[in-house]
């Protein structure tokens, strides 16, 4: 009888690596987070201080071009010609005072409320009557009043007003005895001239 014969036996399956080293294989490695975005303080030297965070855009005012700039003709500068009532007050009453009296009300008197020159005038008028020798106190304390009145009102037509009256007033004051009351007299009739031409080319107040 011919013997069994056994099918042949399969060869042995190679051994992994975990398996042959004896020991567990690392594991893979996690993906990473990716590149970090660039931070907006990495162009800043060292020692800078940080950037203020920029605020709301200021919406276009009406009149206004693109970028802030004011559209429309320049504001009017200050009248310079401030020493023509002082000029006066020392040499006497002229034709160039009456004249450059009529240009300043026409060019910076316009944005002058009459009220402002009236109440001036008035003051003057009452110190007039007492004699500056008795109230040249009283003249020197126009000055206060005046700034007062220039911060209130506010514009370069009142503060020029203003200026021109201060250097009036230092004129009359820088002399003695009857000389400062023919100086008082000319600035008062230097300031009656002003007011004269205010009522005829201002336009603020003109009751």
């Amino acid at each position: 009888m011919t013997p069994e014969q056994n099918p042949p036996e399969a060869p042995p399956a190679a051994p992994d690596n975990a398996t042959a080293s004896g020991a567990a294989a690392p594991a893979a490695p996690a993906p990473g987070p990716g590149p970090k975005p660039e931070s907006p303080k990495a162009d800043r030297q060292p020692g800078q201080p940080p950037r203020p965070p920029a605020g709301p855009k200021r919406p276009q005012q009406r009149g206004e071009r693109p970028g802030g700039v004011p559209s429309g003709p320049p504001q009017r500068p200050v009248w310079e010609k401030t020493a023509f009532l002082a000029e006066a007050v020392a040499k006497g009453i002229d034709r160039e005072f009456i004249q450059t009296a009529q240009r300043f009300a026409r060019e910076a008197g316009r944005a002058i409320a009459l009220s402002s020159v009236r109440g001036v005038y008035g003051e003057v008028a009452r110190l007039d009557l007492r004699g500056i020798e008795g109230a040249a106190d009283r003249l020197l304390l126009l000055k206060p009043r005046l700034a007062c009145l220039a911060a209130r009102e506010g514009g370069a037509g009142l503060s020029s007003f203003r200026r021109i009256l201060e250097e009036g007033i230092d004129k009359v004051l820088e002399a003695e005895g009857a000389e400062r009351q023919i100086r008082f007299e000319r600035f008062r009739d230097g300031l009656e001239a002003m007011l004269a031409y205010q009522r005829v080319h201002g336009s603020k107040g003109r009751s």
